[in-house]
């Protein structure tokens, strides 16, 4: 307490005001590390659904291809060259499509997907096909119904299936890993509010103490100044003043005095 008492006014206002700074300024930093924190896993959830959209959408790409091309084989079973000629086209149109999803699956950040889940997705889809659409779509511009229909219900069947167990599992990866990108998010979220709460608290305190201080050393000094001026006023000059600490009230207070002393 007599530190307290003891110390400048001023000296006391700067530590006042260091201690603030030094409490929301670590919690401007955490919030910002947060918020940093939040924005990568933001990013990890981006990446995750652009690939699983690229993966999810070859899976509609493969069914749309392969309808064109068994309306194809109607089509040439039923001697209509027009409409055969028209859903070859479509068939084509989605394997390019294919293709070009395939690369771009290839070369595009995984962010924290494993390289095995990755790589077996990629090469089931890519053995489905250059393994069953390609060779079925060249049958059917080569005139080679049998061969379409020899690819269709043996090779296509069984790539299809290693393509859709593959899918299941891909999905199944990105959706553990959403969840845990969600914990993690919900973590931060957490840990930001209890410090802001913290934060606030002792705030709030320091504010009350910082309340006492000022009432405590310069509101009641003041009031006993001027308690003293209204005694000396009615003519009591040797009144004593009590001793309050070193501030700069208190030395103004012990001139006064010295100088009542001697007059």
């Amino acid at each position: 307490m007599n530190f307290i008492r003891d110390t400048k006014i001023r000296t006391m206002l700067v530590l006042i005001l260091i201690l603030f700074s030094l409490l929301w300024g670590s919690v401007s930093a955490f919030a910002l590390y947060s918020l940093s924190q939040l924005n990568d896993e933001i990013d990890l959830t981006n990446v995750q659904q652009i690939n699983g959209g690229i993966i999810n959408g070859a899976s509609g790409q493969y069914y749309r291809a392969k309808s064109a091309l068994d309306r194809a084989a109607e089509a040439k079973t039923s001697n209509n060259p027009t409409l055969l000629a028209t859903e070859l086209r479509t068939a084509e149109e989605e394997l390019v499509r294919l293709k070009q999803g395939l690369d771009a699956f290839k070369v595009t950040d995984h962010a924290n997907i494993n390289n095995a889940t990755v790589d077996e997705i990629y090469n089931s889809s890519y053995r489905l096909y250059s393994q069953a659409m390609i060779p079925m779509y060249e049958a059917l511009k080569a005139d080679r119904a049998d061969t379409f229909q020899q690819i269709s219900s043996g090779a296509y069947r069984e790539l299809r299936s290693d393509f859709t167990t593959a899918i299941d599992k891909y999905n199944a990866v990105i959706a553990d890993l959403k969840e845990q990108a969600q914990k993690r998010i919900s973590g931060w979220v957490g840990w930001c509010k209890r410090i802001l709460i913290a934060a606030l608290t002792v705030g709030a305190v320091i504010v009350v103490l910082a309340d006492r201080y000022l009432a405590a050393f310069v509101v009641r000094p003041l009031e006993r100044i001027q308690q003293h001026l209204e005694v000396l006023a009615e003519g009591i000059l040797r009144t004593p003043l009590e001793q309050m600490g070193k501030t700069v009230l208190a030395g103004w207070l012990l001139s006064f005095s010295k100088c009542r002393a001697t007059g």
